[in-house]
């Protein structure tokens, strides 16, 4: 009986501590939250913007929405929904004529009328998780919303879908050249048509989005680094995030067509975010090839953004179970007591072959942006 106690004694000091670190990144949230949206620096491997510190439309909303849904859901406390709308109206204000959101660049914003996958793409993910939970309300606001992710599809097909492959371009193509094909994208974007799918039964929904997917599942590598999952068709990179973020639109797949190779090729993937993760908790960035062969990079390891590697694990939990609490508590000891919570640790020593960090952290590293923080949020309220 005295263990018993004392499991229900940890478990609610467990949940305690939980309440209270969501409680506090809300707060944060709030205080980057403006008339048109939430903004803020954003800190990334690929470039920073750090000028702009505007609203951004882009695949934060994803995670803010759906936490906030959850959060409603859990509690049944009107105010998360009215925050989960609040975002959503952001969004469908904050909509140009041609479908895509303004300023939805993340790390290339100021972006100004410049719509790309996959932050088009998870913020009208957002968006359909809010209008499924309004319609089960029979709230006829879901029909806003629904609207918007549609009118987001749209351009989607209209400026970015190329018919002689079935699949997509990140932007524009006129304003991409290199016109890689990427995975991750391709696994966002399928986990989107799947919701339409759901909510119209239109088999168009389903076609494109197991096109996408079955994109995603030809660049997963089954020799070397068994279950990564290529950045592009480029096949020169395996990056932990975004190998991460595949999942989600795999399972999403599987949910909806009960194929088996399509849940194989998720839990191939969670092997292979094992594989990468570091002793002491959080994951290692990954295998690139930079023109000399392949070198596995430990750094930057993102700290916010592991929470879509470690829903990666939380998805494929009722199949597969993975190692969770330390990579939590090393990211809990890289949260701010402000509630807010880093961005990586080593970015200053990106794309270096070396094993070894600085003592002190930089600048980039510790400034927490909210295009990661909704990751680690989502997270926690899941």
């Amino acid at each position: 009986g005295c263990f018993i106690r004392g499991e229900e004694e940890e478990k609610a000091m467990n949940n305690a501590h939980l309440a209270r670190q969501i409680s506090k990144q809300m707060t944060w949230l709030e205080t980057w939250k403006q008339p048109q949206g939430y903004g803020g620096p954003v800190i990334h491997y690929w470039k920073n913007s750090t000028c702009y510190t505007g609203p951004g439309l882009d695949w934060r909303y994803e995670g803010i929405i759906v936490a906030f849904i959850r959060l409603f859901e859990k509690t049944n406390q009107e105010i998360f929904l009215h925050r989960a709308k609040e975002a959503g109206d952001h969004l469908v204000h904050g909509q140009l004529p041609k479908g895509q959101f303004v300023h939805s660049g993340f790390d290339g914003n100021p972006s100004g009328p410049v719509g790309s996958m996959p932050h088009d793409t998870a913020a009208s993910i957002g968006l359909m998780r809010l209008a499924s939970l309004l319609r089960s309300r029979n709230n006829p606001q879901w029909k806003v919303y629904y609207a918007a992710a549609k009118k987001n599809l749209s351009f989607h097909m209209k400026y970015l879908y190329d018919p002689s492959t079935g699949l997509f371009f990140q932007t524009f193509p006129s304003l991409d050249p290199r016109r890689h094909l990427v995975s991750n994208k391709h696994a966002t974007l399928a986990e989107l048509l799947f919701l339409f799918y759901k909510g119209e039964k239109d088999k168009k929904y389903l076609r494109l989005a197991e096109r996408c997917i079955q994109f995603v599942i030809s660049q997963q590598n089954h020799a070397s680094f068994k279950g990564a999952i290529s950045q592009t068709n480029k096949n020169n990179s395996y990056i932990s995030l975004y190998i991460a973020r595949c999942v989600s639109g795999l399972m999403a797949a599987y949910d909806v067509t009960k194929n088996p190779w399509y849940l194989e090729s998720a839990l191939e993937t969670t092997d292979f975010l094992k594989e990468m993760a570091a002793p002491e908790g959080g994951f290692y960035f990954g295998w690139r090839d930079l023109g000399d062969g392949f070198y596995r990079y430990k750094y930057p390891q993102f700290v916010a953004g592991a929470g879509d590697m470690l829903r990666a694990f939380l998805l494929v939990k009722p199949y597969k179970k993975y190692p969770f609490e330390k990579h939590m508590e090393w990211i809990e000891k890289r949260s701010h007591p402000h509630g807010g919570v880093w961005t990586s640790v080593g970015m200053d020593i990106k794309d270096r072959k070396t094993d070894k960090k600085s003592e002190e952290p930089c600048w980039n590293d510790v400034m927490p942006v909210v295009g990661w923080n909704d990751k680690i949020f989502r997270l926690r309220v899941e």
